[in-house]
């Protein structure tokens, strides 16, 4: 029987390995649950989460700050995406909408509940 002390941040974290830009795998395997797959049942591990990688406070950018301006060259609060759905951002734009903050949270849903996630892509303005 082995001993494996670990404490490393983030190693039992689905979602620090989904903001690896992997993709959504079919089948995630946390870091700590491939240790103990690798190593079987007959050595023990402990782990603690030491501290984490980034502190996250959730604070938005003030909407003052984000803006967008017109093919007129007037500007307009918030921030205008456009949505294409092939990887050159060509063509007509399939989806287009103003966000007045960035709070994005897309790994669990589309930017648009009736066109698909996988499809779209955003072009920056």
């Amino acid at each position: 029987m082995g001993f494996v002390p670990y404490y490393i941040p983030q190693t039992n974290n689905l979602v620090a390995l989904r903001a690896n830009y992997h993709g959504d795998a079919s089948n995630p395997v946390t870091v700590l649950e491939g240790i103990k797959k690798k190593l079987g049942p007959e050595t023990e591990i402990t782990y603690a989460q030491a501290c984490p990688i980034a502190v996250r406070e959730n604070r938005a950018i003030e909407p003052r700050f984000l803006y967008h301006i017109d093919h007129k060259g007037k500007k307009h609060p918030g921030l205008l995406g456009r949505f294409y759905n092939n990887k050159d951002l060509t063509g007509d734009a399939k989806y287009t909408r103003v966000d007045p903050i960035i709070e994005f949270l897309w790994w669990q849903q589309s930017p648009n509940s009736v066109l698909i996630k996988k499809d779209l892509l955003p072009k920056e303005h």
